[in-house]
């Protein structure tokens, strides 16, 4: 499993709208595409991979505005996660 999530982090990908993300960029992407609103607990649940990282991963596209985070209604200590625009324009749409 660590090969894989490995070889995930260090490939690329290239959306259509011409923006690279990596390969643990992109299974994020995807998760939090298929259930907006996630937390990082949450997403790092159905990623199998640590909180700590999964919160990397999310920073960055949080940074390149992909991703955004919102505190969460019930709880304001937790976030939610959902794709922004930008992702739409990366994505050619």
């Amino acid at each position: 499993l660590r090969r894989i999530v490995r070889g995930l982090s260090a490939s690329a990908r290239v959306l259509p709208g011409g923006s690279s993300v990596s390969g643990a960029q992109l299974f994020v992407l995807r998760q939090i595409d298929a259930a907006p609103g996630l937390s990082i607990g949450e997403l790092a649940a159905r990623t199998l991979a640590g909180q700590s990282t999964v919160s990397e991963v999310v920073a960055r596209l949080v940074e390149r505005r992909l991703v955004a985070r919102r505190a969460s209604a019930l709880d304001a200590r937790q976030s939610q996660l959902t794709l922004t625009a930008e992702i739409e324009k990366a994505r050619g749409g």
